[in-house]
């Protein structure tokens, strides 16, 4: 025992055994492919986009049906395009954990940064608009996101 408060105590790192992590970041490649291939895409969901004439506009409740879609339809678009950066991510990083920072592509590490730094900005916005939201209005100031 060590009277210093940063050496590790417990059981040891997990150990992985060689070549585990590269059968899971081909796994997970595998798995992006097969997500693409599905037809899922964030622009095949940006295809869905439907004009607020196509619901009819005589109709005030045709409006808000319009309304509520439109936003459905993005958050779903935004949801398949996180899914697809998060696969994408979790097999760089899985590389990473490998074969440690200098045997990684350089290209896949700015891909990484891009993931992570459209994420962050993503979450700026959303913070941002939930904010917003919740200034005012009736509902007790809380923001409603579908």
């Amino acid at each position: 025992m060590t009277d210093d408060p940063r050496a590790p105590t417990g059981q040891a790192d997990l150990h992985v055994g060689d070549g585990a992590l590269s059968g899971f970041a081909g796994r997970l490649d595998e798995i992006e492919i097969g997500l693409r291939d599905s037809g899922l895409t964030p622009d095949s969901v940006a295809r869905l986009a439907m004009a607020e004439s196509h619901f009819g506009a005589a109709i005030p409740a045709v409006s808000q049906l319009s309304g509520r879609y439109e936003a459905v339809r993005t958050r779903l678009e935004e949801f398949v395009r996180t899914r697809q950066e998060a696969m994408e991510a979790l097999a760089i990083v899985t590389l990473l954990s490998e074969r440690g920072y200098e045997a990684v592509e350089d290209e896949q590490l700015r891909r990484l940064q891009q993931i992570m730094g459209g994420w962050e900005s993503r979450y700026a916005t959303q913070q941002a608009a939930a904010t917003t939201t919740s200034q005012g209005g009736v509902g007790g100031g809380v923001g409603l996101t579908l």
